[in-house]
């Protein structure tokens, strides 16, 4: 509402009367210090400024200001967003933090310091202090400071993972208004730190609720800083983790990576040695598939990373490599997975145990097992003595089994036919040979446990060109009703078997039934029926 003034003593600036007419107060908000400094009706918003500026409805001004008004020093540290008040049409309070002093007109004092908060990057101008980091006098009251020192607190006992919520602190009357204008309606019994951290930043109260606190006067404490460093580092190298394994064509890729996290093996790296590391691990991987029992274990050191102990046991490169060829080879450790996988410490541990071999060529092993055969004894063949060629006639019959009893049995019986031991998963010589005999042209069976593990062997080994022998649904159904005749009570598998795509009807009966059948089981049965 317009306040309309008729001043008929009032004359113009040559002493001549001016006309009658009314004239209109200017209507400013400004520091409450005029002697007009009545509180104005419209009250800023507090959701919006924890500042409530006054209004000041100005009287006679100078009559030497150029406008013949008084002029008006209005100093803004704090934002208002809105400014507006039903006295009078007085111009809005301009939207910015601070503002240069208008220093026509008659001068008044200082604004109180207790507007602005010195601290880092703080000066002083013409009485004004000006903060490049401003930080409210009011969120630096004393009625706060037990608020700001708990959720520091709280901040500290959880670095890694911060709570939700706080809940809200006594406060008397002042501080109550400071935060009711912070937060507006996240005012609650319950005061929401994401609300109050956004509310911070909106202000310039510093990057995050960390940064805020800090500014504040509430930096962290020494080991909590020290946890929190930890749990960036981790999160960093988990992002890495996740990030490398992404382009990887394997399917078991994701799960691996959340094998190594779930197992603490990320402890203590950052993001590049993380990606280095998965770099390496990709890098064997590739190498152990595509080897074919050429190379140890410490050639593949040697040539992978220059060092022939680089994939010692113990090493972090080398759990992560093995954890890797689990998923391949089977849920072996150390030795029995490096052999699994075709790679070994040497070239003569780790042989292979055969009956009756009956080849030509001209590896060393041809020799050996010569003169096994004429004593009647099985023989151990080394990776070394399997260099160079191993023949056999074309459609000779090669029994390839999980055990060293199905050897021994067939030496005992001098069954008529070449067997071969792979005892238990099988390592890099029997990889050899195997390969050798299928190379001429030898009909190579395979028989293994009825478990989850032989199973799992039995799917590898016809992935390398065998043929499962007595491996089927009918062979396992009747090993089991065989047992129950007989009164034996067979071992349970506690795990569920894999793909048999030599009979898929193999894995719904053992998945159903649970039951273990070994090769011993069966033993006097297994060469029935082999020509």
């Amino acid at each position: 509402m317009v306040r309309r003034d008729v001043r008929r003593r009032d004359r113009g600036p040559r002493g001549g009367r001016r006309r009658d007419r009314p004239r209109r107060s200017p209507h400013r908000r400004s520091i409450p210090d005029d002697r007009h400094g009545r509180p104005c009706r419209a009250v800023a918003d507090r959701r919006t400024s924890p500042i409530r500026p006054r209004c000041v409805h100005a009287g006679r001004g100078d009559r030497g200001h150029p406008n013949a008004r008084r002029a008006l020093r209005v100093v803004l540290v704090e934002p208002v967003r809105r400014s507006a008040c039903p006295r009078g049409r007085g111009r809005r309070a301009p939207r910015r933090r601070a503002t240069r002093a208008l220093s026509a007109g008659r001068q008044r004092r200082d604004p109180p310091s207790c507007l602005a908060v010195p601290g880092r990057g703080t000066r002083r101008t013409a009485g004004i202090v000006v903060t490049e980091r401003e930080v409210p006098a009011s969120l630096a009251a004393t009625g706060l400071a037990e608020f700001w020192a708990e959720i520091r607190r709280l901040l500290d006992r959880n670095a890694a993972r911060r709570p939700a919520t706080i809940r809200r602190p006594p406060v008397d009357a002042e501080t109550e208004r400071t935060l009711r204008s912070l937060l507006g309606d996240g005012y609650r019994s319950r005061l929401e730190l994401d609300v109050l951290e956004r509310e911070l930043v909106e202000r310039g109260v510093g990057r995050d609720l960390d940064d805020a606190l800090t500014l504040l006067g509430y930096p962290p404490s020494a080991d909590a800083e020290r946890r929190r460093v930890d749990a960036t580092r981790r999160r960093e190298a988990r992002a890495a983790l996740e990030s490398a394994v992404a382009g990887w064509q394997e399917g078991w890729a994701a799960e691996w990576a959340q094998g190594i996290v779930a197992s603490g093996n990320l402890g203590g790296l950052d993001a590049d040695e993380v990606e280095r590391l998965v770099a390496d691990v990709a890098r064997a991987v590739r190498l152990v598939k595509t080897n074919h029992g050429r190379l140890s274990k410490v050639d593949v050191a040697a040539l992978l990373f220059g060092d022939a102990h680089a994939l010692d046991a113990g090493l972090r490169r080398t759990t992560w490599v093995e954890r890797a060829l689990r998923y391949d080879f089977g849920d072996l450790d150390g030795r029995e997975l490096w052999a699994a996988a075709g790679l070994l410490p040497d070239q003569v541990s780790a042989p292979v145990l055969v009956w009756r071999l009956g080849a030509s060529g001209t590896a060393a092993a041809v020799e050996l097992a010569a003169a096994a055969e004429r004593r009647h004894v099985p023989v151990h063949l080394s990776l070394m003595s399997l260099e160079g060629h191993v023949r056999v006639t074309h459609g000779s019959v090669v029994v390839v089994a999980e055990n060293p009893r199905v050897v021994e049995f067939a030496a005992e019986q001098r069954i008529d036919a070449t067997v071969v031991a792979t005892n238990g998963n099988p390592s890099t010589a029997v990889q050899v040979l195997v390969e050798q005999l299928l190379a001429s042209g030898a009909d190579v069976r395979y028989h293994g446990d009825f478990d989850a593990a032989g199973l799992a062997m039995c799917r590898r080994m016809t992935e390398r060109g065998c043929i499962p022998w007595k491996m089927d649904a009918t062979d396992y159904e009747a090993a089991i009703e065989r047992a129950r005749r007989d009164g034996i009570q067979l071992g349970r598998d506690d795990r569920t078997c894999g793909d048999t795509p030599w009979d898929p009807g193999l894995r719904t009966a053992f998945n159903r039934d649970r039951a273990i059948v070994h090769e011993e089981f069966v033993l006097h049965d297994l060469f029935d029926g082999l020509r």
